[in-house]
């Protein structure tokens, strides 16, 4: 009997198999559960007092931890467990540790087995205020960071992610402001940011609420937070002898769209004689590990210096702190940096989050130049002009300056032909005369009920296509949409794809709406000019 199993490895000395708390939580999915043991609570008592002596990196903490876990699951205590399950591993600074553990993976098929109405129940504790407020600094970033953990393993639509924390986190925001912690403001309101963005469906309705309830209050924070600690300002003007100096910001440098795009953008310029003898360019990178990785970063510091532009990293010493940095200085001293090398001209983007805000906000150049590459309805003081690459919603299309870029064939050189062999490869799972169509981006594109019945109309006027969803992000919405309309068994999911492979492979490219492909598009049919686009209206 599975129950007798249960006991018998909690009542033992030995390690517990965490599959085993999977096993207990089954369990009470049954109508027959059995009363409380006494004999369980003792142990429980036992588990707690001794869980306290223990180093809390060692995995005799983790395992005790999972054994007092057990016995609140089979004591149908399972909600307020886990939370005093993770309360408990909070203090763990090192999370990589657990990674290795592979806790990661078992918290994946384990928090997948609960509804969203336990879910919402279990983040509302564990963001509850009162316990926030107790926190110190690393437990309370540690808390944030096992909450992102927790947010990206579920699988569940980004909208019902990003409200089964929202208001709390809202909250948790108003508080930090309140206690004047600007380093708990920059880092909470970048990670607020960071998961809301991948539930962005409409791309004006959905901002105008990050902005209005998350981004402004801080804004606004940071604003008086300068003026009272009275900052020294940056000059005045742009430099009218000598060169004047024009600096990318950028939270770090890697292969990312945005990154692509200001490459392509600035040699561009570079080869404009009459810009390139009036200007120097430079990279900034905040050097934001949490942000992204840097496998590309020595590539793309390559790329930067052939066409003499001056890459900078003055806060790279932050880089062992990981997330425990205190932001405020490191923002700072980046802002010194900035001022001290004489910047006339600074461009940032929206991936740049709460360091950009605070950046411009506090001046840090006299011309301050916001490039939008998804959110359109930032607003804020410090921001001298806006552009774009893209034709922004209507509602603020008056705001931007417009501009048409192409990205550089040197993202497309060298390998062409094995991007071609692997694309066959991958044809070769259907039929030779099939027709493939598809589109490549964030899955939340895709999930549109206007744009799947386009799709389904197509397919079923069309027996010899197939359609491929190529990209990262949530299916379940989309696999329940396709099969009320009947094309499941001809709409596959890719997953994470590499364009420049996936180009060959797509014939025609369906392309997403309202939300439509970004500069994905362009690369498609640099790679391939007989490839097929097709940009669908409601």
């Amino acid at each position: 009997m599975k129950i007798d199993i249960l006991l018998e490895q909690l009542l033992s000395d030995r390690i517990i198999d965490r599959e085993y708390l999977k096993l207990a939580y089954e369990v009470l999915k049954f109508p027959n559960q059995f009363e409380k043991i006494e004999e369980l609570e003792n142990l429980k008592k036992f588990l707690e007092k001794r869980i306290s002596t223990i180093n809390k990196n060692s995995k005799e903490y983790l395992f005790e931890n999972d054994k007092i876990f057990m016995i609140d699951i089979l004591n149908g205590n399972v909600l307020n467990g886990l939370v005093q399950y993770f309360r408990r591993i909070f203090p763990i600074m090192d999370v990589t540790y657990l990674i290795e553990l592979n806790y990661i993976e078992f918290f994946k098929n384990f928090f997948n087995g609960f509804n969203s109405t336990f879910l919402k129940s279990f983040f509302n504790n564990i963001l509850n205020l009162k316990e926030i407020e107790r926190l110190s600094f690393y437990d309370f970033r540690n808390c944030l960071n096992w909450i992102w953990q927790i947010f990206n393993i579920l699988k569940i639509p980004e909208k019902q992610k990003i409200d089964l924390v929202f208001e709390e986190l809202k909250i948790i925001l108003k508080y930090l402001i309140k206690k004047d912690r600007l380093s708990d403001v920059l880092f909470t309101e970048m990670m607020v940011y960071s998961m809301f963005i991948h539930s962005v469906e409409d791309m004006y309705n959905d901002f105008i609420k990050l902005e209005r309830e998350i981004c402004k209050p801080c804004q606004n924070y940071y604003l008086e937070w300068v003026e009272r600690n009275k900052l020294p300002p940056c000059k005045k003007e742009i430099t009218k002898q000598g060169k004047i100096k024009l600096a990318f910001i950028r939270p770090v440098i890697t292969f990312w769209s945005p990154f692509k795009l200001e490459y392509s953008f600035i040699k561009k310029l570079l080869e404009d004689k009459t810009f390139s003898e009036k200007h120097e360019v430079y990279f900034y990178t905040m050097n934001m590990e949490d942000l992204g990785g840097e496998k590309t970063e020595k590539i793309c510091i390559n790329f930067l210096k052939q066409l003499n532009i001056k890459v900078r990293s003055p806060v790279s010493h932050y880089k062992r702190f990981v997330h425990y940095c205190d932001y405020a200085k490191k923002v700072l001293e980046f802002r010194e940096k900035l001022i001290r090398d004489n910047i006339d001209i600074v461009i940032y983007s929206d991936h740049f989050y709460s360091v950009g805000e605070f950046l411009f906000i506090s001046r840090v150049a006299p011309k301050q130049i916001y490039w939008a590459h998804m959110n359109t309805v930032v607003d804020f003081k410090g921001i001298d002009k806006k552009i774009i690459h893209f034709p922004p919603p209507k509602e603020c299309e008056k705001d931007f300056e417009l501009f048409d870029i192409e990205l550089d064939s040197i993202f497309f050189e060298g390998e062409k032909e094995r991007w071609k062999k692997e694309a066959e490869g991958i044809r070769k799972r259907f039929p030779e005369e099939t027709i493939i169509l598809g589109a490549i981006g964030r899955m939340v594109k895709v999930d549109n009920w206007d744009y799947l019945k386009t799709v389904a109309e197509i397919l079923k006027q069309n027996p010899d296509t197939v359609y491929l969803a190529c990209g990262p992000g949530e299916t379940n919405g989309i696999k329940e949409k396709i099969e009320k309309l009947g094309i499941a068994n001809r709409f596959y999911f890719e997953g994470w794809v590499d364009p420049k492979i996936y180009a060959f492979v797509i014939d025609v490219y369906l392309n997403t709406f309202p939300n439509w492909s970004g500069e994905v598009v362009k690369e498609y049919l640099k790679l391939r000019p007989e490839g097929c686009v097709v940009t669908l209206e409601r």
